[in-house]
């Protein structure tokens, strides 16, 4: 459901998500205005603010025309302040200086407004990272800058350790090819 037609709906009520849709996460406002008010997200870059075009429109006076950016991704969301004269904080107290990644269940404040990450497949990305699994998809992820202005500089290095491993392997490989 898209946020205009959101608008419409009873403040208590909540919005149940179509994963036909390509909805990978949500948004759910926890006080405000608009408190319970549901905005699905489809993978890409979106917009929360006060202004009409933004993605996720948000009614507080003290949300900014383009307050945020959030660049929704398989592995959760990086969200990033656009010079927004309120700032956005992480739990109420962390002012977001640079992308900062969220996954399911975090929350942040954009002006008045408690917004709270639903991001189901999240959870089966960090379940994997804490089994000491990794994912071509997070690192792809992160190598393309995901979530960040400069196109990935500083996230590539993330990609160093698997790629030396497939050399040193390759070249051990070929080793014990040359002595077989």
């Amino acid at each position: 459901m898209t946020d205009q037609q959101q608008h419409g709906a009873d403040e208590d009520e909540v919005e149940v998500e179509d994963e036909r849709d390509g909805v990978l996460a949500s948004l759910r406002e926890c006080d405000g205005p608009t408190a319970n008010r549901v905005h699905s997200l489809v993978a890409g870059v979106h917009i929360v603010g006060r202004a009409r075009e933004a993605s996720v429109t948000l009614r507080d006076s003290d949300v900014s025309r383009r307050h945020a950016r959030l660049q929704v991704a398989e592995d959760g969301l990086w969200l990033e302040d656009l010079d927004s004269k309120n700032g956005v904080f992480l739990d109420g107290t962390t002012r977001v200086t640079g992308p900062v990644f969220l996954d399911h269940g975090r929350r942040f404040q954009v002006g008045g407004v408690t917004l709270e990450v639903s991001h189901p497949n999240s959870l089966v990305f960090k379940a994997l990272e804490q089994a000491g699994e990794f994912t071509m998809t997070r690192y792809t992820a992160r190598a393309r800058g995901v979530g960040d202005e400069h196109g990935g500089e500083g996230r590539s290095r993330d990609l160093v350790i698997p790629l030396v491993a497939m050399v040193m392997f390759a070249v051990l490989s070929a080793l014990l090819w040359l002595h077989g």
